[in-house]
């Protein structure tokens, strides 16, 4: 599978996607790609390390924006909270970069009102804008959203600590196994304890990402063959080319016994650790930078307008675009022929089970995958890792 991405890209036309929305375009694609390349791309060459303070009033922060990270302009809307935070999204994705790096156009900060409320940032490709939600630095309204997903009908839904054995896994799909941290986050909103507007978005950020344990029981096989290991030291053989045969109502009939053939104590899995919300700043970068890179590649092509076309129509995700997942389900054959590279990317199961590996969203389509890996990457890199040796080496491949 050719991709045309490089290691620290994702892609986007157009998208926003704190967990992706289509930004509607009306113009014509040449009129799209010739303001992408003329308006919307701009590398930069920064200092290799920048140090990040935060400003102390919404100037200071602008003109930091300006005149350190090199954006355009600044939406003077912004709350210095939010300024602060995404200028120190951007400082990370400096350094991770060296200073080197597609950068925003400009900054927006915005109550998207007809957007869905997990919608936290996006990034229009063709005006190089990043946007912010500001509903995601309204207390209220991060208290509102943390209700709606640790809660259901007044009570608490998620066990927190201690052990679960078989005898708890009738239900064991409620039972989160946080890592000590988050489970201590979401300790404390149940004790309804004051948390900062940064620890509520990463317990937000944190739980819209608890589809990658739910995903477990629509796609078993990305959890069989996360636990192998552990299932074949108790005794289970996973055999995951026989098992990927079955039908997926099998496959987790199949999970289910396995995991009540034996005592897993499910809250020791490292399944749920604490996100930063600003990875969803390094997912918007990655739309940019892959972008960036393809759309240069392809300048060097014997018609780069027809192949920026093609690029574009094989990013798409169904997440995103509803018509393609129905073309998809209603007529395969015909999207294999228009759209190969993201047929073989959704209908390959070797490849569902890598992009899995990043996260559900990941394998909604080749842009999101490339744009959440990206953002782990980085946040790799600015925890001290090494992307490349933390990451398993299918997921740096197919990455490439």
């Amino acid at each position: 599978m050719s991709t045309g991405a490089k290691v620290g890209i994702g892609t986007g036309i157009a998208l926003l996607s704190g967990f992706g929305i289509v930004y509607g375009i009306k113009k014509s694609l040449p009129y799209i790609t010739h303001s992408i390349r003329k308006r919307s791309l701009i590398k930069v060459n920064l200092d290799e390390n920048i140090e990040f303070k935060e400003a102390q009033t919404l100037q200071e922060a602008i003109d930091f924006a300006k005149n350190v990270l090199k954006i355009k302009e600044v939406d003077k809307n912004f709350t210095l909270e939010a300024l602060n935070f995404v200028n120190k999204g951007l400082v990370n994705i400096s350094n991770a970069n060296k200073g080197n790096f597609y950068q925003f156009r400009e900054l927006l900060f915005t109550n998207l009102k007809n957007m869905p409320d997990n919608l936290f940032a996006g990034a229009d490709i063709v005006s190089g804008s990043l946007l912010i939600n500001s509903k995601y630095f309204d207390d209220k309204f991060l208290t509102s959203t943390l209700n709606k997903l640790l809660y259901k009908d007044g009570e608490e839904l998620f066990c927190i600590g201690g052990s679960v054995t078989k005898k708890g896994l009738y239900n064991w799909m409620m039972v989160i196994p946080f890592d000590k941290e988050t489970g201590a986050l979401v300790q404390k909103f149940y004790n309804k304890e004051t948390l900062t507007i940064k620890e509520k978005q990463d317990l937000i950020y944190t739980m819209l990402r608890e589809d990658d344990v739910l995903d477990y029981m629509l796609e078993p096989m990305v959890f069989l063959e996360k636990f192998k290991e552990k299932f074949e030291k108790n005794g289970i053989k996973i055999d995951l080319e026989k098992i990927a045969l079955l039908s997926k109502e099998k496959q987790v009939e199949f999970m289910k016994n396995a995991i009540n053939e034996i005592e897993i104590d499910i809250v020791k899995l490292p399944l749920i650790k604490r996100q930063d919300a600003l990875e969803l700043i390094y997912h918007e970068a990655g739309h940019l930078e892959d972008l960036g890179f393809n759309f240069d590649r392809l300048q060097h092509t014997d018609n780069p307008v027809a192949e920026e076309k093609k690029w574009i129509a094989n990013r798409n995700s169904i997440y995103i675009n509803k018509d393609l997942a129905k073309l998809l389900k209603n007529n395969p054959e015909k999207m294999k022929k228009e759209y190969p590279e993201m047929y073989e990317f959704l209908t390959d199961d070797k490849i569902q089970r890598t992009a899995g590996y990043i996260s559900s969203y990941a394998k909604t389509g080749i842009t999101e995958f490339i744009a959440e890996t990206y953002a782990r990457m980085i946040s790799i890199i600015v925890n001290g890792g090494d992307p490349y040796k933390e990451l398993p080496q299918n997921v740096i491949a197919l990455y490439k």
